[in-house]
């Protein structure tokens, strides 16, 4: 925050800020959003959190670098949000996408973010996306989008990926940095089913 003001007292006129929440695409070493195509391609039974109808809001790494080019060829500045527009993806639109690039289908179990939380998965790198700055919270993107910003495909993103990811040596890919751990995941599968027969 600091340097923005810094860099508005300097020249506010050619200040660009570009503000993304979550930002994914092939390349992205976190895993965060790259977990739920990969985990959805190993099928079986697994733990979605909150409901299908959770919003959430990303930016596919390439399209946020488009518009930062567009930025500096255009002279574009201003204070723009690089997230896809409010209250249009969801978590259950997130599956759908995952299971048709990956043509597999996975026994969807929709957990509450208190009892993840309850049993030891807090929103974040254990329910990467889901939680933080990728829920959705209504972050407008009109100033970006009629300045030229797009947006692709969440499952050409997801589609993508999986290439990406397929090229990583096994070690690597042995290894996914985010979501919770196969053990853990379906120890709070069973808690869950438990406390609801």
């Amino acid at each position: 925050m600091c340097e923005k003001r810094a860099a508005a007292e300097i020249d506010a006129d050619k200040l660009t800020v570009l503000r993304p929440t979550y930002i994914c695409g092939p390349g992205d070493h976190t895993d965060r959003f790259s977990y739920w195509p990969i985990r959805t391609r190993q099928g079986r039974e697994m733990l979605w959190p909150g409901t299908p109808e959770d919003f959430i809001q990303i930016v596919d790494v390439r399209d946020l670098a488009a518009f930062t080019i567009d930025c500096l060829d255009n002279n574009i500045s201003g204070i723009y949000n690089m997230v896809n527009p409010p209250r249009e993806y969801t978590m259950g639109r997130l599956l759908e996408d995952c299971q048709a690039v990956t043509a597999t289908g996975v026994d969807a179990v929709w957990v509450p973010e208190e009892f993840l939380k309850a049993n030891g998965l807090n929103p974040g790198s254990q329910v990467p996306i889901w939680g933080g700055s990728a829920r959705s919270r209504g972050v407008s993107t009109d100033r970006a989008l009629a300045k030229g910003m797009r947006h692709r495909p969440v499952r050409e993103t997801a589609r993508d990926i999986l290439a990406w990811w397929d090229t990583l040596p096994e070690e690597r890919r042995a290894n996914l940095k985010a979501g919770p751990a196969a053990d853990k995941e379906a120890e709070v599968i069973a808690a869950w089913k438990q406390g609801r027969s």
